[in-house]
């Protein structure tokens, strides 16, 4: 029962690490880094690690190489946007229930990560910009009001996905159709919470994740028929 538990423990404040963004796409984790980081024992860590590869959320490059955090091009395309797909209906019921439970402090700081996201828009610090993203979408699902949204955001790995390549990053915003339109949406969405104005918080929210996974659907198809068209 103690090592289950012990497991259990090391699993979940893995998966919250990786959700946060303690542990950043493309960083290494050992289990020694692991456990030191989260004050745990290895044989729990170790478990977790293998769980969380199986799961998809890590990727391995080899038994003396370790394990890291996966990237876009890490998953399976149909992974991908269904990951995003799930994400446009849990954030956007996180948004709606945000904008009636959310209170001033709450708010002040969901403010707080809106300006740092907007301040990095543009930013070559590619890590930075992706670490602060996910910290604004896990806070406004984390202060909605239902522990479970939460729950099932982490467990599914739905925290904004990054890229390996910064070219595919470049090709994914080149494909959303009202870019500047797009921006404004996430300032849309703090302003509607912080209003008290549910139906616009999950309508924005809703949209703007759809227009992420639109754009994504559309270079994973090119880079399909890119490859068909290479293997021809």
């Amino acid at each position: 029962m103690a090592k289950t538990s012990k497991a259990s423990r090391a699993y979940r404040l893995i998966k919250e690490g990786l959700a946060s963004g303690l542990f950043a796409p493309g960083e290494r984790l050992s289990e020694a880094k692991v456990a030191r980081v989260l004050g745990l024992s290895r044989v729990p860590v170790r478990e977790s690690l293998l769980r969380l590869e199986a799961e998809g959320a890590l990727k391995s490059r080899g038994p003396y190489v370790g394990r890291y955090v996966a990237f876009i091009e890490d998953q399976k395309p149909e992974e991908v946007l269904q990951r995003y797909e799930l994400r446009e209906v849990l954030e956007g019921q996180a948004a709606r229930l945000a904008a009636k439970n959310m209170n001033g402090r709450t708010i002040d700081q969901l403010r707080t990560y809106l300006r740092q996201v907007e301040k990095l828009n543009g930013s070559r610090s590619h890590a930075t910009r992706i670490k602060v993203g996910q910290n604004l979408h896990r806070y406004i699902v984390a202060h909605c009001g239902n522990a479970l949204l939460l729950s099932i955001w982490d467990a599914f790995h739905l925290a904004p996905m990054a890229t390996h390549s910064t070219v595919l990053e470049s090709r994914i915003l080149a494909c959303l159709r009202q870019p500047a339109r797009h921006d404004r949406r996430l300032r849309t969405v703090v302003k509607a919470i912080g209003a008290h104005d549910p139906r616009t918080a999950e309508r924005e929210m809703r949209l703007y994740v759809r227009e992420v996974t639109d754009a994504i659907r559309i270079v994973l198809e090119q880079q399909a028929r890119e490859q068909l068209g290479f293997e021809e």
